[in-house]
């Protein structure tokens, strides 16, 4: 973070002071990094919770059908996916050392296509993944009465529509035009230095 000595002189030099300061811009930075690293943190700790939770379920329940012990599998499958995707980003914040405005800036579009990659192909097959195997699980709790086959399948599959159709493309969209925004910010100051 201390890299930005160069951007702190090229920056008091600027005659245009509608542009931000170097202050706000690295306290922005720094915030960034934090702010990602803390909300992982804790992703990956209820990941983790999570993943206990379900090997718990798995050693103790003695099921009496197999797709009761597939639905399982396929969880926790769903599990591993969100927590190697979890400690990859991380690991990817960690290293992140070259924090200068193009440093940022580099990390900003990682960022960008990381979370493009995700939600077009890893969250897709993690809940694809965390949905069959959330109904294959249920299967044994409601086959016994057709009333709680119905009522269960039919909460289950609108929460699953729900959070698929209407939650996940909105948050994911929130996080775009966030990421987007800070990128074309940084953008354009970079090129307010150039000139």
């Amino acid at each position: 973070m201390e890299d930005l000595t160069e951007l702190k002189q090229i920056w008091a030099s600027m005659p245009d002071r509608s542009v931000p300061d170097f202050r706000s811009i690295s306290l922005e930075v720094k915030k960034y990094r934090t702010r990602n690293i803390i909300k992982k943190t804790t992703v990956l700790l209820f990941v983790i919770i999570l993943g206990f939770l379900m090997g718990r379920v798995v050693i103790v329940y003695e099921s009496q059908l197999i797709s009761t012990r597939i639905g399982e599998g396929l969880m926790i499958i769903a599990i591993g996916i969100m927590l190697s995707y979890t400690i990859r980003s991380l690991r990817r914040l960690a290293a992140v050392t070259d924090l200068s405005n193009e440093g940022f800036l580099k990390l900003l579009k990682d960022e960008q296509l990381s979370l493009f990659r995700f939600e077009k192909r890893t969250q897709v097959i993690g809940y694809i993944a965390a949905s069959f195997g959330l109904l294959l699980y249920l299967y044994e709790g409601v086959k016994e009465k057709t009333e709680h086959l119905v009522i269960g399948y039919t909460l289950t599959l609108a929460w699953i529509t729900i959070i698929w159709f209407i939650v996940k493309p909105r948050v994911m969209k929130k996080k775009m035009d966030h990421l987007h925004e800070r990128i074309e910010n940084l953008e354009r100051i970079s090129q307010q230095l150039k000139h």
